[in-house]
């Protein structure tokens, strides 16, 4: 049943919030997850990685794979998923070692604490996610799942101005450090989708936020990758795009490949369901393997 705003919503989300993702960081150096892939998995022929090395995945829940509703026990607090991209693109390329750091909740400190250890000259592929968290993804959730207009409006304009300022000169440095401890890496940072629909008439779940807060989450998405793709550019690093990729798969939609609000499921609402990984997957493949 859909719920009006009120402050049993905001109780709720901020106390699952810190509970289950925002703990992330402070255990973000749980042992790393080396996978190597079956020999029976299908390689993809046409890979532009054909020499055999390591493949990093860095990042934060939407790299670890939280939403998929499956995790390593081994990875605690980090959410680690086996169908997560970085999981999923590496059993169809077996010849690159996976190193997977990621980690739900980290911010770009955390990576440079407890990730970047992973990265040697051995590094011939290098994939992260991260900024949302930095921005304020999730303070922006709350506020305007559970706050007042005014409070949306605000989360909303700090996350903006952040994404515009600071976000780019931190994922400068950071790009240049990760190109540094990989030289012989490619590095390629993906994107983040829109949260909801602006316009979708489908079920939003538990709260359905109404219209000038749907268009405050897309100016939120669109400011954070904005801020991504200026430091990738500037940093000639490869950015992969999301929001075409699961436009009219949005939450508020009839087939989302995110998960909708679900106060009883906080830590992976808005977060990419078992399909919206898979676009993923395909993304990043459409990018390795074109070479």
């Amino acid at each position: 049943m859909r719920r009006a705003l009120s402050a049993v919503v905001t109780a709720a989300i901020a106390f699952a919030t810190v509970a289950a993702v925002g703990a992330g960081p402070a255990n973000a150096a749980a042992s790393s997850s080396t996978v190597s892939a079956s020999s029976t998995t299908e390689v993809s022929q046409a890979s532009f990685f054909k020499g055999r090395g390591e493949y990093v995945a860095l990042g934060d829940s939407y790299a670890s794979g939280v939403g998929a509703s499956v995790y390593d026990e081994s990875s605690g607090d980090c959410l680690r998923s086996p169908k997560s991209y970085p999981r999923s693109w590496s059993r169809k390329h077996p010849k690159l070692k996976l190193k997977d750091v990621t980690c739900s909740g980290a911010r770009i400190p955390q990576v440079r604490a407890n990730q970047l250890s992973a990265l040697s000259r051995r590094t011939k592929l290098v994939t992260i996610n991260i900024g949302g968290n930095d921005a304020g993804f999730r303070t922006t959730v709350d506020a305007c799942l559970g706050g007042t207009d005014a409070q949306c409006e605000g989360a909303t304009a700090l996350a903006i101005n952040y994404s515009q300022t600071t976000l780019i000169t931190e994922l400068q440095s950071l790009y240049a450090d990760i190109k540094t401890l990989a030289p012989n890496a490619k590095l390629i940072v993906l994107g983040y989708p829109y949260l909801v629909d602006g316009e979708g008439t489908g079920s939003c779940g538990d709260v359905t936020p109404n219209a000038q807060r749907r268009a405050l989450f897309t100016k939120t998405v669109d400011a954070v990758n904005q801020g991504i793709i200026t430091a990738t550019t500037q940093a000639k690093v490869k950015f992969v795009e999301m929001r075409p990729a699961f436009d009219g798969h949005e939450v508020c939609t009839d087939d989302p490949w995110l998960h909708e609000v679900d106060l009883e499921n906080v830590p992976e609402m808005f977060h990419p369901t078992d399909t919206g990984y898979r676009a993923y997957t395909r993304q990043l493949t459409k990018v390795t393997d074109r070479h």
